[in-house]
């Protein structure tokens, strides 16, 4: 886009295109179903949105790719399960909204795209989506495309000191901040029954704290948790998984 006025101009530019008409303001059947199953499960608004984001990891997929259009219809996306980051937050934003729970996309630009220079309202700046909302009083940020952070944490990538909410006549800059560490526990626990026939049960918590959870606990997810439990069974050992998140 050429370069405009002002970011509020650009937001609201932005909001009214067809690409984000197509996940904005939207209500589904499908998406409806969704919520009904976090509000079965969850008492607090911040539980509902860690369910969400567990919901999503289970059911989508994320393409690995930035992008602040999506590239797929809805109901494209919720046919295949996987999309881009654009796709992936507004259909995570969409969800807190059927929950009653105010929401709104955060465009921004990843470490590797570079900082916004806010004095430059150019939509090329942007190369990715974020979720602002506010959960039992408190406004938190979060990226569906890194669902084992918890409410309120951003990735790496995600993090790159401003933003920009697309809402209308809310629009605004939107800080995001960045944090220093996370921490990944693992224990295991074996069992045994009174014929001392062992039975597994694999427990793991990443406890985090946003901006360096991201590689490892992808990878633990992908693979090593996986492997190890699949070693276990080849022995002849009863597992089961446990993942708290």
């Amino acid at each position: 886009l050429s370069l405009m006025r002002d970011w509020e101009e650009l937001a609201n530019q932005l909001a009214q295109s067809k690409s984000w008409q197509g996940y904005s303001n939207r209500h589904s059947p499908y998406t409806a179903l969704l919520a009904d199953w976090v509000l079965a499960d969850s008492s607090s608004q911040q539980d509902q949105s860690r369910q969400l984001l567990q919901l999503l990891w289970r059911r989508f997929s994320w393409t690995g790719a930035y992008n602040i259009f999506p590239q797929k219809s809805l109901k494209e996306l919720v046919r295949s399960r996987h999309g881009n980051s654009f796709e992936q937050n507004m259909l995570y934003c969409m969800l807190l909204r059927e929950l009653g729970i105010s929401a709104w996309p955060v465009i921004t630009s990843t470490r590797d795209n570079g900082k916004l220079v806010r004095e430059l309202p150019l939509l090329s700046q942007c190369n990715h989506v974020v979720v602002q909302y506010i959960a039992d009083g408190d406004t938190l940020l979060s990226d569906a495309t890194a669902p084992w952070l918890a409410p309120g944490e951003l990735p790496m990538e995600s993090a790159s000191s401003w933003g920009y909410r697309i809402a209308t006549d809310e629009a605004a800059w939107v800080a995001l901040p960045a944090k220093a560490r996370s921490e990944i526990r693992w224990q295991l626990q074996l069992r045994f029954d009174s014929t001392l026939h062992p039975q597994v049960i694999a427990q793991r918590w990443l406890k985090r704290y946003g901006l360096r959870g991201q590689d490892p606990s992808r990878a633990l997810l992908q693979a090593d948790e996986y492997k190890v439990l699949q070693q276990l069974e080849q022995r002849g050992f009863e597992v089961s998984a446990v993942s708290l998140l």
